[in-house]
């Protein structure tokens, strides 16, 4: 997966926030970027973290949501999938 440097950069912020237990305010298609990202390689640790962290700053972001559903969906876990 070829990332662009502003996605590179996106990445580094918000490894960086985790790492030191902060909280960075990210765009909400930064966050959907960065979520997305986590998706696609598979990680879905990470990717759970990233849309709560979403749903925190934005509660009603269906897009967030969808991801959120995604995972679970791969998970096998379908009723917290129909439950967002």
């Amino acid at each position: 997966m070829e990332l662009s440097n502003n996605q590179k950069s996106l990445i580094q912020k918000f490894e960086e926030m985790l790492a030191k237990d902060q909280a960075i305010f990210f765009d909400l298609e930064d966050l959907e970027e960065i979520a997305e990202y986590y998706y696609d390689l598979g990680n879905y640790k990470k990717t759970i973290k990233t849309v709560d962290y979403a749903l925190d700053i934005y509660p009603f972001s269906q897009s967030i949501k969808l991801i959120k559903a995604q995972v679970f969906i791969e998970q096998l876990r379908y009723d917290e999938a129909l439950e967002l």
